[in-house]
């Protein structure tokens, strides 16, 4: 019997403090179906790890986005890479490792003097590096830079019509597809909470009609200190980040279609919506009441309090105003504007308003 602290008690010791490695399955989260067909489909259309990375649609957990060498890696475990960017993707990387030093040396210089504002192509065209080196050495060498001030650079390509046409199209595909993936990331969980929690609180969004949960999560929220209650927009995330892309119209009145509803805000639209039901409802009543035009609109309303904002004589005659609901407030939103213009400017002046 061999006593102890033998090389065999030592290697029993080892085998059974550190457990075997099993290579039977790969490290890291798992890829499921649906996120091996949807890479699928992002390879087809031309996206390589980066913009996919990029885009945020890709996650483990549904929470935390995949890396890029994950998303690579998975790329070339399905055979998709493409040759032609695998190809190109070489080369460059072929091209960083043959620059000379004193390729190097006078493009550090250069960029001492003129990296602030001048484009990064014009570096890569007149030394021979490659775009990742000028942004690593614009970053080691903590020179900061304007995206204006590049554009306006004599030997920027945004002076070419077609370049900018071509990179605003790539700007508003890329913007769409974020908001899209962003918007079905959206709509997975809210029906994975609903059907978790049926009793939750929801609410319909007024553009696009989905349910979500009533939570700052799906609704732009905004808590009000005073009353300590929290009020949620009537549009989700979505629809609400596309109404503020939106270009502004004029505040009030007819638009260049004729519609008044799209130059109003969204509590006078939903008003709006509330009073046309219910003058469908006033309509089909067999007490049908007597009907009046706006005079801004034109629209036929019914003499009631609820179309019409009314005021009493001394004789408790009641009086009806001579625009419905809808157009007074418009008035009224109009008249606090130019008010507040007209207070700004008097103390911007120094003048009493």
């Amino acid at each position: 019997m061999r006593p102890i602290g033998t090389v065999q008690t030592i290697e029993c010791a080892r085998l059974n403090f550190y457990p075997q490695k099993t290579h039977s399955c790969m490290p890291g989260i798992p890829w499921s179906p649906d996120d091996k067909s949807r890479l699928v489909e992002l390879v087809q259309k031309g996206l390589g790890p980066v913009s996919i990375q990029r885009l945020g649609v890709l996650t483990a957990n549904d929470r935390r986005p995949r890396s890029l060498h994950a998303i690579a890696q998975q790329i070339r475990r399905m055979h998709l890479a493409q040759p032609e960017i695998s190809e190109k993707a070489r080369m460059a990387r072929m091209r960083g490792r043959s620059i000379t030093a004193e390729q190097r040396h006078s493009a550090e210089d250069y960029l001492t003097t003129h990296g602030s504002a001048v484009p990064i192509h014009h570096v890569v065209e007149r030394f021979g590096v490659t775009e990742s080196w000028t942004r690593r050495s614009l970053k080691n060498l903590r020179i900061s830079r304007v995206w204006a001030e590049t554009a306006a650079h004599p030997f920027s390509r945004f002076h070419d019509p077609g370049y900018r046409a071509e990179v605003s199209a790539r700007v508003r595909r890329q913007a769409r597809e974020r908001a899209a993936a962003h918007r079905a990331t959206l709509v997975a969980l809210a029906e994975k909470i609903l059907s978790s929690s049926p009793t939750v609180p929801r609410r319909s969004c007024e553009n696009c009609g989905h349910s979500f949960p009533l939570q700052s999560e799906f609704f732009p929220a905004c808590h009000r200190a005073t009353t300590g209650q929290t009020y949620y927009l009537h549009l989700c995330r979505g629809c609400a980040a596309e109404r503020r892309r939106q270009p502004k119209s004029q505040p009030d009145g007819l638009s260049a279609t004729g519609d008044l509803s799209r130059d109003e805000g969204l509590r006078s639209q939903r008003l709006r919506r509330i009073l046309c039901e219910r003058r469908d409802n006033v309509r089909t009543a067999e007490n049908r009441p007597q009907e009046r035009a706006c005079r801004a609109c034109w629209q036929e309303w019914p003499l009631l309090s609820d179309f019409w904002r009314t005021s009493r004589t001394q004789k408790g005659t009641v009086l009806f105003d001579p625009r419905c609901r809808l157009c007074e407030n418009a008035r009224r939103r109009s008249a606090s504007k130019g008010r507040i213009t007209r207070k700004v400017l008097a103390q911007s002046i120094g003048v009493p308003a």
